[in-house]
């Protein structure tokens, strides 16, 4: 059976920080209270020059670079966000417009904060349904666009980036080697230890087989 593996990772965040001390002085709030309850020190607004189609272009292109993978090669692309550039043609369609992806399909997923993962599920889907063999998987925000920055309950939480995943098919033990590989990159002073621990013990029992 084939298997998705993630071969390559994007992000981009726009320049412009908007930190808690600065909501401190909009909102009756303080950065105690927001660390102690979401962890977020500060969060990135979008310029008015840049739309979500920019941000996940600017991820998807690290991501490509990163895996080695040309535009050519993407079947599918898969954008999760709710604050689309506009309702037709879809944020996905003017991806991969700009990245010229000619052979790949495009659509995107309405699933607010979850859009990345459902991004990413259907992405895997396909490549293990054997219907593509490369999908670019993208979540990407502009909520700094629909947030109301003095209003206490959403302020804290939201605000602006794009992340992208390139699923590639592979066999079962090459696909955990390569989670592996993507665990350790991206855990840092312990975060996620116990992930990473876990998806090294299912290398172990996979091993045993003599599969790659």
């Amino acid at each position: 059976m084939t298997r998705a593996r993630i071969i390559g990772v994007g992000a981009y965040a726009p320049k412009r920080i908007l930190t808690n001390e600065e909501l401190e002085r909009m909102v009756e709030t303080s950065d105690e209270w927001i660390v102690q309850r979401t962890g977020i020190r500060e969060r990135r607004i979008a310029d008015e020059s840049e739309a979500t189609s920019d941000l996940a272009l600017k991820a998807a292109q690290q991501a490509l670079e990163r895996a080695g993978v040309e535009p050519g090669e993407i079947d599918l692309i898969v954008v999760g966000t709710t604050t689309g550039d506009m309702a037709f043609p879809t944020t996905a369609n003017i991806v991969q417009h700009q990245l010229g992806c000619r052979n790949a399909g495009s659509m995107d997923l309405y699933a607010a904060c979850s859009g990345s993962i459902y991004s990413l599920s259907v992405g895997s889907q396909y490549i293990e349904r054997g219907k593509y063999r490369t999908v670019l998987c993208i979540g990407a925000e502009c909520l700094s666009r629909i947030v109301d920055y003095t209003e206490v309950g959403g302020a804290p939480l939201l605000g602006i980036d794009g992340a992208a995943i390139i699923c590639h098919g592979a066999s079962p033990v090459k696909a955990i080697k390569n989670a592996v590989r993507v665990a350790q990159e991206w855990t840092s002073a312990g975060l996620n230890e116990h992930i990473k621990t876990a998806i090294e013990a299912e290398v172990a029992r996979a091993g045993q087989g003599g599969r790659e």
